[in-house]
């Protein structure tokens, strides 16, 4: 059974790859996006175009696939990395990002804490002097940590609204009940002798 399996394993596309992925409650806590690098495996059968499974890795890909896991996490190019993805950051382009990640800085987090003679290189990319660039990542955080509580505080303020609206709502249509007429049948007429 476990040979016919890898069988038709081995006649299907299986690629491990990366992705930036939104950490929600995170992010509304900093006021900003923090994402996270997490595992995706895209499945596909070749000439079938309308099946593709891609999803975010398990155990059971990395044991079903382990060959083309291993080839995977011997290219893979950094470590989990996680923050405010250099993507999301408005001093940067995405170009400039791109162009980053080849001296292995992912987030502005790390490019906050980074020294001068680390930022040389990047910092010319993103068309700065290392220590202005390092002081605009550090002020970026900064900035996102004041709004944070407002942002927090506003989605609070939302979440409230839609509940009242939908209490509203089930009051209206309650009312709307009790206000039509009964239907059924008559009231019994009461005798009296």
């Amino acid at each position: 059974m476990q040979s016919d399996l890898n069988s038709a394993d081995s006649a299907l596309f299986v690629q491990f790859y990366e992705k930036e992925m939104l950490i929600p409650h995170e992010s509304e806590m900093q006021g900003r996006p923090i994402m996270k690098m997490v595992d995706f495996v895209k499945i596909q059968i070749p000439g079938n175009n309308t099946l593709t499974i891609d999803t975010i890795v398990d155990g059971s890909h990395k044991k079903r696939f382990a060959h083309q896991w291993m080839i995977y996490q011997q290219n893979k190019t950094h470590e989990q990395v996680g923050g405010t993805m250099l993507t999301a950051w408005p001093a940067l382009t995405a170009a400039q990002a791109m162009e980053m990640r080849h001296f292995k800085f992912y987030t502005v987090e790390q490019v906050a804490d980074a020294s001068d003679h680390n930022l040389v290189q990047v910092a010319a990319i993103a068309g700065m002097q290392p220590v202005i660039f390092r002081e605009r990542a550090k002020a970026y955080l900064e900035e996102a940590k004041g709004n944070a509580q407002s942002e927090h505080l506003a989605a609070e303020l939302a979440r409230r609204d839609q509940e009242i609206a939908a209490m509203k709502e089930q009051m209206n249509l309650l009312m709307s009940k009790l206000a039509e007429p009964k239907r059924g049948r008559p009231a019994k007429e009461e005798v009296t002798e």
